[in-house]
């Protein structure tokens, strides 16, 4: 960055209020020890797979329906611990955070973008979008190019 801080913009970032950082720390820990107990990132960036134990268990959690809001079966996070909850997987194993970002950003974002009344179509509300039920993937086709 090479160009002038404007210190005004930056009066407007608000900060997590005490209710939404207790839920964060909390499943920030829970997920911490699960991470720690349950998911070797090595073997994961061994096989190129992340065991289906592992899917389970943070579906249990309800990692897959973090942005999902609350009357969806979702967890409705904050956009904050979102990230907070991204930045520790991250930490940990690249690969998981990839798929678990890859389904919050592809498969949830019709509850923002939809009217309230289509979104029960959009969402499933078995556990938190659980695999196997459902992880959020898209395809995009292209002519094919020479």
């Amino acid at each position: 960055f090479m160009g002038k801080v404007r210190s005004r913009s930056l009066e407007s970032i608000r900060l997590q209020d005490a209710e939404d950082r207790k839920i964060g720390d909390e499943l920030v820990a829970r997920v911490d020890r699960f991470l720690k107990e349950k998911h070797d990132a090595e073997a994961v960036d061994r096989t190129g797979e992340i065991p289906a134990e592992v899917m389970q268990g943070m579906a249990a959690m309800g990692l897959f329906g973090m942005k999902i809001p609350k009357e969806y079966g979702g967890l409705g996070l904050s956009q904050t611990n979102y990230m907070r909850v991204l930045a520790r997987v991250c930490s940990h194993c690249g690969s998981t955070a990839a798929m678990l970002s890859a389904h919050q950003s592809i498969g949830t974002p019709a509850t923002a973008i939809r009217s309230p009344a289509s979104r029960p179509s959009l969402i499933s509300t078995k556990p938190s979008c659980s695999p196997p039920t459902f992880t959020a993937a898209r395809s995009r086709r292209e002519p094919l190019t020479t």
